[in-house]
């Protein structure tokens, strides 16, 4: 009978051939025959330990891995304890030894092989399972391999497999749920420290306030009725909040930005199917923002910084979604629009570098896709909370918002942000109708700003104003919904028009007339 080594040799010489280019279809279903009738053969798993520990070939390993894979999923019950502790030991030492050796495709495999084992013994016959994976976060040498693990033990614990009956699926959910405050510390612990060595010594240069933008010509009539008239108002307000302020950071360090990004997508994982308002920190949040931040500087597009930022905004939006309430409601909230309020100052701010002078179009599309959801959850579900607050720049958001939606660098972005703005004006609509406030009150603060956005509208629609945008849509081409560009142009910034028209219908009205008849004359 051949020697473990021999058969080694035979299956690395098997392994290589079947993948030679030169071999014959015929030649490689005999190979897979052969591999597959040592597979079923008894005890073969533990021949592929010894393989395992003993080859460098990654289809050797994976061969392997797949054999154990089929073992633990299809046989793991009839095994007797002795084999099953052998086999769980030899695996999480060769993963703990070899994690940084090995491709990612071997490690993922490995992980998913201990998870695997994890969802069906603990915690009564691996009482260590996820007390190992904590440790292993916690320390820098292991904390990649930690997350790996955790996530992977996320993805198969929550969502399992059939094969698993109702009441175990029940118990996997409730013992990682009385886990869950020592995983989010965790998890905030890995953020704060990327983020604390990284933080520049010196403070920041504070974003400029919106009241005093240089670009009065999209939003100076938004702020002439704000409550805040300078930028010591507003630091004031968020004094409070200071150390939150999401000052600039320099590009993170290949080994932060690989752990952080893996840290963010366990907390965007978690963000799904975790109740929140019980668990959620202010700090949490706060770190989660700065990642966000990443996205918006266009120096860190080509590095991690706008994966960092997507992921990030990705956590935000199932926060958001969820309509969490912390316990700390009023800090929460008013944390959560100063971080947005930053944000919007960041990524409006004008671009000297850019051929279009705005940041929006140096950045990725897909961050700013994820902002303007988030834009849009936090406009339908949290502005209703302190609209008719004092403690809230309701008005100098709108500004931003304003200019956010105008700068968008595609027809896309804008219409996602008209619909920003239709959320908005049905929640005034519903406000008036219901006579929850006067028709006059609401008229009385936001006719200026409701009357900037009618007139930007109106100049998006004429050539003298726009005329580069209205020369590139097609008007000849139909769509799903037998538009053209050009009709679906026309019909997004009328349909906005007209909302503002049923609060304001009148003023509207005027409007409408002086920029028609203001073109006619220049027509003549």
């Amino acid at each position: 009978m051949a020697s473990d080594d021999e058969s080694l040799r035979a299956l690395e010489a098997l392994m290589h051939e079947f993948f030679c280019g030169g071999t014959s279809n015929e030649r490689k279903r005999q190979i897979e025959d052969l591999l597959n009738n040592f597979s079923q053969q008894r005890g073969s798993w533990k021949h592929c330990l010894f393989f395992l520990a003993n080859t460098a070939n990654e289809y050797v390993m994976m061969f392997c891995l797949t054999v154990l894979e089929n073992l633990i999923n299809r046989q793991w019950i009839g095994l007797a304890g002795p084999e099953k502790t052998d086999l769980r030991s030899v695996l999480s030492k060769f993963l703990l030894a070899n994690h940084e050796k090995v491709p990612g495709f071997i490690r993922n495999k490995l992980v998913k092989l201990v998870v695997d084992i994890g969802r069906l013994d603990w915690p009564h016959f691996y009482p260590d399972f996820f007390s190992g994976i904590i440790q292993l976060v916690q320390q820098p040498q292991t904390v990649v391999l930690g997350l790996v693990l955790m996530k992977t033990t996320f993805e198969e614990m929550i969502s399992p497999r059939e094969d698993l009956s109702v009441s175990r699926k029940e118990e996997l959910r409730k013992l990682l749920l009385e886990r869950m405050p020592i995983i989010l510390g965790n998890l905030t612990v890995i953020l704060d420290a990327a983020l604390e060595k990284h933080r520049h010594v010196s403070t920041a240069t504070p974003p400029p306030s919106p009241t005093r933008d240089g670009d009065s010509r999209d939003s100076v009539s938004l702020f002439s009725t704000s409550p805040l008239h300078s930028d010591d108002a507003l630091s004031k307000m968020f004094t409070s909040l200071h150390k939150d302020s999401l000052e600039s950071l320099p590009l993170l360090d290949s080994d932060s930005q690989t752990t952080c990004l893996m840290a963010l997508e366990c907390l965007a994982h978690l963000f799904s199917w975790i109740p929140l308002s019980a668990m959620i920190t202010s700090n949490l949040l706060s770190s989660i923002f700065h990642f966000a931040s990443f996205g918006s500087e266009p120096t860190l597009k080509s590095s991690k910084g706008t994966e960092l930022g997507v992921i990030a905004m990705t956590c935000i939006n199932e926060i958001i979604a969820k309509n969490c309430v912390p316990a700390d409601f009023e800090e929460f909230l008013l944390q959560m629009f100063h971080q947005t309020f930053q944000l919007l100052q960041r990524l409006t701010r004008e671009n000297a570098n850019s051929a279009s002078g705005s940041m929006l179009a140096e950045l990725d599309t897909s961050y700013i896709e994820k902002f303007t959801d988030f834009l849009q959850l936090f406009v339908s579900i949290h502005l209703r909370r302190f609209e008719d607050s004092t403690r809230f720049p309701v008005i100098d958001f709108l500004a931003l918002l304003f200019k956010y939606t105008f700068k968008q660098p595609s027809n896309e972005g804008f219409y996602n942000c008209l619909e920003i703005w239709t959320v908005f004006l049905d929640y005034l609509n519903v406000l008036v109708k219901n006579r929850s406030v006067e028709t006059h009150t609401v008229l009385d603060r936001y006719k200026e700003a409701l009357a900037t956005l009618v007139t930007q509208m109106l100049r998006k629609l004429q050539f003298r104003y726009n005329q580069s945008q209205l020369e590139e849509l097609d008007d000849e081409t139909l769509d799903d919904d037998a538009e053209t560009e050009w009709q679906q142009f026309l019909r997004r910034c009328l349909e906005t028009i007209a909302k503002v028209a049923e609060l304001a219908p009148d003023d509207t009205f005027a409007l409408v007339v002086g920029y028609v008849g203001g073109a006619r004359e220049l027509a003549l």
